[in-house]
């Protein structure tokens, strides 16, 4: 009886991709494989659906099961802005967008100043997982006095 395993042709594939990829001759097996082993990137998108330009911040940990303390004391600040009835984006390994925290989103109304909003920290496994996209939307009162933020996510 014969045995037959699959191990051999994926290292194939996956060294033939390789070298495709470094002669930069994508036949479509670079893209097959990535398709075959799974996302490797978390994005975020902002959505402003204010009529005031947000800037704030947020910070990411390449550990999931930690603390909000120190996600907050030893995490990766990363800072954005999104202009009024616009849309940011940003994308990050998943093995560093484990947890993740809105810590800060300021509502431009006058001069800059206006109100704030945050989140409770998103955890990769629980909350979303790698490959996903986590929506936060932005909505605000006419005149700027009360801001929310809701959180949704989109599985690619």
């Amino acid at each position: 009886m014969k045995r037959t395993t699959v191990t051999r042709p994926l290292i194939g594939s996956i060294l033939a991709a390789g070298l495709f990829a470094s002669a930069g001759c994508d036949t479509g097996i670079v893209s097959l494989l990535g398709n075959l082993l799974g996302p490797s990137t978390t994005s975020v998108r902002f959505v402003n659906n204010t009529d005031f330009d947000i800037e704030g911040r947020v910070i990411i940990d390449d550990e999931q099961n930690t603390t909000e303390e120190l996600i907050e004391e030893l995490g990766t600040e990363i800072a954005f802005s999104v202009s009024s009835g616009g849309t940011s984006s940003l994308s990050r390994d998943c093995d560093d967008l484990q947890a993740f925290l809105l810590d800060d989103a300021n509502l431009q109304v006058i001069g800059g100043v206006g109100p704030d909003t945050r989140s409770d920290v998103l955890r990769d496994g629980s909350d979303f997982n790698c490959g996903d996209t986590i929506v936060l939307t932005f909505t605000a009162s006419a005149v700027g006095s009360n801001f929310d933020v809701s959180i949704s996510y989109e599985s690619n």
